[in-house]
């Protein structure tokens, strides 16, 4: 069982001192656990994202624009090759279908089958596609852009047809709220939590900004069924937020450089490396993040 670090432990992270704490993390050494299984994925240089089809099946992507299905076991079962080196790139339908991006378009993809663009004019009027996510509560298709020069971003919502919904850029003050949105994520609250150049990004349903948790470098997040926002920052400490944008607790990690992460509806923890090909799986629960 991995531990999780409460907030009166977290001014640890500061101290930095070689030989008593991890210096990667923060963490004190003996805190810093190991996964409980890894998942090896053969086809890939290191793993940007991960998202489920099933509680056995993971699809998983690189940097270097391929998607691959995989069993626990790390055996590919199917392979997609597309043009998008983006971060969070691919999503999954409440029906297991795999949503990514590619050419500009959303692309729809069950494997035995060939590709079909779901949404065709993403990048109409100069915008970069870079995340995607698929609500599992509605269908709606959230698409995070950026402009050319990665400093004007904004996250567009279609529904599950691919018709235009919402587009979410400013705050109430006309300020814009990303420069480059990573990853995204929908909370069962239906608050929208992206993973930007200032932090982790929160808007509720309607776009209006709730709050932004300040974290240097953030990349993947997920959220669990209780709300709580994960996110890392391609070190080892990996970020457990609520709703409200409260430090809940930092969790220490084995896997180094994290850029991605995961979790499944019996709370295991699916961390990716930019390091490594190795999905590292660590299991969490709600008693721990609260354990003093």
């Amino acid at each position: 069982m991995i531990d999780l670090w409460p907030l009166e432990k977290v001014s640890a992270i500061k101290t930095h001192i070689e030989g008593e704490i991890d210096i990667f993390t923060g963490a004190p050494l003996d805190t810093i656990r190991t996964p409980e299984r890894k998942i090896t994925v053969t086809d890939l240089h290191e793993i940007c994202h991960v998202t489920f089809v099933l509680p056995d099946l993971l699809w998983a992507s690189d940097s270097e624009g391929t998607i691959v299905l995989v069993n626990p076991g790390g055996e590919v079962l199917d392979i997609l090759t597309t043009q998008s080196h983006e971060c969070g790139k691919h999503a999954v339908t409440n029906a297991g279908e795999l949503l990514y991006l590619d050419h500009g378009c959303v692309m729809r993809h069950v494997p035995g089958h060939r590709s079909k663009p779901l949404v065709t004019d993403v990048t109409s009027g100069g915008w970069w596609e870079w995340s995607l996510f698929c609500s599992h509560q509605n269908g709606d298709i959230l698409v995070g852009m950026t402009d050319e020069n990665l400093d004007h971003g904004r996250v567009v919502r279609y529904n599950k047809l691919g018709k235009l919904q919402q587009t979410i850029e400013y705050d109430n003050h006309n300020r814009l709220l990303y420069n480059v949105p990573r990853y995204l994520v929908e909370n069962v609250n239906r608050d929208v939590c992206t993973s930007d150049n200032a932090g982790i990004v929160v808007v509720d349903k309607t776009g209006k900004h709730r709050f932004t948790y300040d974290l240097k470098c953030p990349h993947g997040l997920c959220v669990n069924s209780h709300g709580h926002i994960i996110a890392c920052n391609w070190t080892s400490a990996i970020h457990i937020v609520s709703h409200h944008g409260q430090l809940l607790c930092i969790m220490g990690v084995e896997t180094r450089d994290v850029i991605s992460v995961s979790i499944d509806e019996e709370d295991n923890l699916y961390v990716g490396s930019d390091s490594s090909n190795t999905v590292s799986v660590y299991k969490v629960s709600l008693e721990d993040m609260f354990r003093k």
